[in-house]
């Protein structure tokens, strides 16, 4: 239970686009799915997963604010390659006021332990450097988390980061994919 987000390129694919050689492929998968050759007129759409994420609230945030109108109500919206460079962008820009070359050390506990060749316990700080945002505000204008049933955390913390690195990924992944075959087209959905 939770938010799953999911972003399918697709494909059509027809006799009479020019793409007779794929029409042994398109029976081939209407009889694979119980559908007579014959019946299909030589076409078939092709989907798959491109890119999924799970409880990444800023990054479904923006899919509804930009391309669903503002309404999430889990329909399959069309995302254009150009909407896919601008989330890229704000993902790079928060991205770019990360310092993750530097991060803060960061007292995360403590640990008890005695020295050798003493009697005595000591304590002593356990320290993580934790990467961090440096400018919050910002962030949260560009890419705000938000709450929801089981939607993940809303701290700008790692978590929050490696989802922007994992958007970019797919945007790349996608975006390369659609400069090779620009009849590939894009859709997001949601669901929890």
């Amino acid at each position: 239970m939770g938010l799953d987000m999911f972003l399918d390129a697709e494909i059509y694919l027809s006799e009479y686009m020019g793409g007779k050689e794929h029409l042994p492929a398109a029976q081939a998968l209407c009889k694979t799915v119980g559908l007579p050759p014959d019946g299909n007129l030589g076409a078939v759409t092709i989907s798959l997963t491109a890119g999924y994420w799970r409880k990444a609230n800023a990054i479904h945030a923006w899919f509804v604010n930009h391309c669903q109108g503002g309404t999430d109500d889990c329909r399959r919206v069309e995302i254009e390659p150009e909407q896919l460079i601008e989330l890229r962008t704000a993902c790079n820009t928060v991205l770019g006021l990360t310092e993750l070359d530097a991060p803060v050390p960061t007292e995360t506990g403590r640990i008890w332990h005695k020295p050798e060749g003493s009697d005595e316990v000591v304590t002593e700080p356990i320290v993580e450097d934790v990467a961090h945002v440096v400018d919050e505000a910002i962030a949260a204008q560009l890419l705000p988390t938000q709450g929801g049933f089981f939607f993940g955390g809303t701290a700008y913390d790692e978590d929050y980061l490696e989802d922007l690195k994992h958007t970019i990924k797919i945007i790349d992944a996608c975006l390369a994919t659609h400069e090779k075959n620009p009849s590939i087209s894009f859709a997001y959905h949601s669901s929890w």
